[in-house]
């Protein structure tokens, strides 16, 4: 009897570790769409009508919360994914 309470405990253990890596799995893939957002925003900031230096400031924002997004997604996700990823990148 205590053998079966112990085995799941176990799987319990291991269904608790899953939920906790697909969790994290999302947070690295939604700041991977944050980052490309983010940078896709940066050039359309031209087209928004404030003055020039509010532009400047909003495209340069911008262009520095992709490049965090993106790194904090390639700590979270892993370097496995981004070689993968940069495979299609690379031209």
């Amino acid at each position: 009897m205590s053998e079966r309470r112990e085995n799941r405990l176990e799987e319990n253990e291991e269904l608790r570790g899953s939920k906790k890596t697909g969790r994290v799995r999302l947070l690295g893939i939604t700041l991977l769409v944050a980052a490309v957002l983010f940078w896709a925003a940066a050039p359309a900031v031209l087209l928004v009508p404030h003055s020039s230096v509010q532009r400047v400031w909003m495209g340069s924002a911008f262009l520095v919360l992709g490049e965090v997004a993106f790194w904090g997604a390639a700590v979270v996700l892993g370097r496995e994914v981004f070689r993968r990823y940069r495979r299609f990148l690379d031209v």
